[in-house]
């Protein structure tokens, strides 16, 4: 028995038969983990906002394990992709997945999915200027025209509800606003590659509408050499466009309009095959070796080198992806109104498109055994309304947010999938066309608020209530050819299935804020100390990959996580140093897991999604930013997890039961750390001089939990690995132009970095590797 990886259940069904000034508060929001220098030149840390609660607070203020990142900090650490950020976030896992360039994997501490299938939801939530991203595919934004982005740790289910079990990843672009201003940036780096990224700012009617285009091109040969097709794998060619446009009709009244478009049209990850050294089902991989005339392990140990970046696969990878979206946002802030002060209502509406294509070779050798490819028509649409009102009362000793929720999607996805195509000459077919449609709508009520009992007690409490409809049809005919349109062999089956759910979240939190008397004398500025209770919930949904003749076309249950957390947030010796610190437990149930086993007589593949484990999740997050002297800036972030199952209780194929308790989380690392050093120094009339250092560590990555399989769990295990990035800037003395030249993996570490295993049914795993060194040079200039 297997627990499946992502890449593997994504494309399960192949071995079935065997994602520039702003507002006052853009310029005031920095990163705990790469703080922004203040204006005195570098010698205290500058005041965090954060809307982590849908209201503009301190962070050391709010009582959230949150991380922010500003424009200035988004350059220093060179994100241009969403997932740039992840080494940043204590606990954060936030990469791309095996099978795709555009299709996000996101954890936070230890909490996601796993399963990028249409039918399956993230369990991190993920935002875009307010509206939800709802699939993994084209959840890997770039990050242009960037306001901030806050990264919401532990269960997020009162405020931002909807599958936020693990946390909420909220990305804000940067609205128009007054004069004409822009940027350009271009970067130029090894392996080839190159970036372009500008925009302008225009106001079209002075204090009325104003105007904001961006965009970016970024290409790269690739780090991935196939000896197959003497093509370069892992690269990247990929656009994106951002408009946006912001109407004041009044003091009280406005309205923001944004559009994005993203076109990603890599060829996709270059993959290396790895034999593992078990016995695979009784005679398919003879099979394999007598109607392709090859010796699949030998062809298989060719490449499997864990310390090259040499492939050889025959299948034409690609891993492209179409998204577009549109939001519009009106908010009117009448202040005073009655009873209330600070009154804000914003409405939110929202619309989302992607359009992925892939192609897989699950072999990762040159000859045909199985692969698969997205036909069209492969889609998905979104569409969102969301109502908010907060404000203030009891003399401001109330806060309240409250609001409600509408949310629906379809999808269609469409798969061929060729296996084993010579069998056919001994009257076999395992080809299949797989169709499968979706059709979702959820709408949800919430409300939060905050009592000061005095100046040193606050309470919290809050709940969502949740519903959701979900749809699902599935077809799946055998074909007798090495072409979709082949004809069809079987009985096709056609199933239509139909699932509601509900769910109420709630949370309670108490914040004690160190009164001034008795931290006044001291090297304490501020600080904080809380306790959290809060819930979150993962909606159920089906077995996409499932066959309605082998009984596995399943429903399964939403998944929730109870969560503990106690925080602690300091500021001291005069805002020089900034220490954040939170203990959490997670008791998770009803996860849903992905298995794969297979069947010992035929070889067929079984997939299956249950609701049969529960665990728990225990960890320390620690972030501070030092000056320990006038421009000096030092800054450390620590996360640590322990994930284990408390009870997992499955059968193989063949029945037989397996105790799975006590296997690893895959893909979370026990422990991330990344240790960053950045100095100022003046050079009178020719600017300033920044270097930077930083150090990023990983713990041990399973990619494999397989309890019957060890010899899988050794071969698809990265050990800790750190890596070593640095930075130098040269800010001219015009204030305009940065340049900058950087390195990252400096020492050329290999690592693994994602894997997809199938002892059961093939004896071997697919290999992914991480880049190797990059070293470039970067140009920053606005006007």
């Amino acid at each position: 028995m297997i627990l499946a990886e992502p890449s593997r259940l994504s494309w399960a069904s192949a071995l079935a038969l065997m994602a520039l000034p702003g507002s006052a508060l853009a310029q005031q929001v920095t990163a705990p983990s790469a703080v922004a220098r203040a204006a005195d030149e570098g010698t205290h840390v500058q005041e965090v906002l954060v809307t982590a609660r849908k209201r503009a607070e301190s962070l050391q203020e709010t009582p959230v394990a949150v991380t922010a990142f500003s424009q200035e900090n988004l350059r220093q650490i060179g994100a241009t992709r969403l997932d740039d950020i992840a080494a940043h976030v204590p606990n954060l896992v936030l990469e791309r997945d095996a099978a795709s360039n555009g299709v996000g994997r996101i954890l936070l501490r230890g909490v996601g999915a796993l399963n990028a299938g249409i039918t399956n939801d993230p369990g991190v939530g993920l935002y875009l200027d307010g509206v939800l991203i709802a699939k993994p595919s084209g959840s890997l934004l770039d990050v242009l025209d960037v306001q901030r982005i806050e990264v919401l740790r532990g269960p997020q289910g009162t405020l931002f509800g909807r599958n936020t079990v693990g946390g909420a990843i909220n990305v804000i672009t940067i609205k128009p606003g007054p004069g004409l201003s822009g940027f350009i940036d271009v970067t130029a780096a090894d392996p080839a590659q190159g970036i372009v990224r500008a925009g302008v700012n225009v106001p079209l009617i002075d204090g009325l509408l104003y105007a904001r285009v961006s965009g970016a091109y970024n290409i790269s040969r690739g780090y991935s050499y196939n000896t197959f097709d003497n093509q370069y794998y892992d690269n990247v060619d990929r656009y994106a466009l951002r408009g946006a446009l912001r109407y004041t009709p009044s003091k009280y009244l406005t309205i923001d309009l944004t559009g994005d478009f993203m076109n990603d049209n890599s060829r996709g990850p270059g993959v290396q095959c790895r034999w593992v050294n078990v016995q695979p089902v009784p005679g398919f991989v003879g099979l394999i070796n007598f109607v392709d005339g090859i010796d699949f392990k030998g062809e298989c140990q060719k490449t499997d080198q864990p310390n090259s970046h040499n492939v050889s696969f025959d299948a034409p990878a690609q891993s492209k992806i179409r998204t577009y979206g549109a939001s519009a946002t009106v908010g009117w802030s009448p202040g005073q109104v009655g009873v209330f002060d600070n009154l804000d209502v914003k409405a939110i509406f929202g619309y989302r498109h992607e359009d992925p294509h892939r192609v897989a070779d699950l072999d990762a050798v040159p000859f045909v055994i199985v692969h698969a490819y997205d036909l069209t028509p492969n889609q998905l649409n979104q569409y969102s309304a969301e109502l908010q009102l907060t404000g203030d009362a009891i003399q401001n000793h109330l806060h309240f947010v409250t609001g409600f929720y509408e949310f629906k999607e379809d999808g269609k996805s469409t798969r061929f999938t060729e296996v084993v195509p010579n069998v056919a000459m001994i009257g076999l077919h395992f080809n299949s066309v797989d169709k499968q449609n979706i059709g979702n709508n959820a709408q949800a009520v919430y409300g939060q608020a905050t009592y000061d009992l005095n100046k040193i007690i606050s309470v919290t409490g809050g709940a969502r209530y949740t519903t959701e409809k979900k749809g699902f049809v599935a077809y799946r005919a055998i074909i007798g050819a090495n072409d979709p349109s082949g004809p069809v062999l079987s009985i096709p089956t056609n199933t239509s299935l139909t699932a509601k759910f509900n769910h109420w979240t709630s949370m309670a939190n108490i914040t004690l804020h160190a009164p001034h008397s008795l931290i006044d004398g001291t090297v304490l500025d501020e600080g904080i100390a809380y306790f959290t209770f809060s819930q979150g919930f993962k909606s159920g949904g089906f077995n996409a990959e499932g066959q309605a003749n082998l009984g596995n076309l399943n429903k399964y249950d939403p998944e929730t996580l109870d969560s503990y957390e106690v925080g602690l947030k300091l500021t001291a010796f005069d805002h020089r140093l900034v220490f954040d610190a939170a203990y959490f437990i997670s008791d998770y149930n009803n996860i849903q897991i992905d298995t794969l086993t297979a069947d010992p007589v035929t070889g067929n593949i079984v997939q299956d999604i249950v609701n049969a484990a529960k665990a728990r999740i225990n960890g320390v997050e620690l972030e501070a930013t030092a000056y320990p002297i006038p421009h000096l800036e030092l800054s450390a972030s620590v996360g640590t997890t322990h994930a284990k199952y408390l009870k997992f209780l499955t059968v193989l194929a063949n029945g037989t039961p397996v105790d799975a308790t006590g296997v690893p989380f895959t893909r979370v690392p026990d422990y991330t750390v990344t240790l960053a050093a950045q100095y100022n120094v003046a050079m009178g009339g020719y600017g300033t001089l920044t270097p930077r250092l930083e150090w990023n560590a990983n713990g041990v990555r399973h990619f494999s939990a397989s309890p019957t399989q060890p010899e899988a769990i050794r071969r698809f295990t990265q050990g800790g690995y750190s890596l070593w990035n640095a930075r130098l800037a040269w800010d001219l003395a015009d204030g305009r132009t940065e340049i900058s030249i950087f390195g990252r993996n400096l020492f050329d570490k290999h690592y693994m970095n994602d894997g997809i295993e199938f002892a059961d049914s093939l004896s071997i795993g697919l290999a992914f590797y991480g880049p190797p060194r990059t070293v470039g040079l970067e140009i920053n200039h606005k006007f």
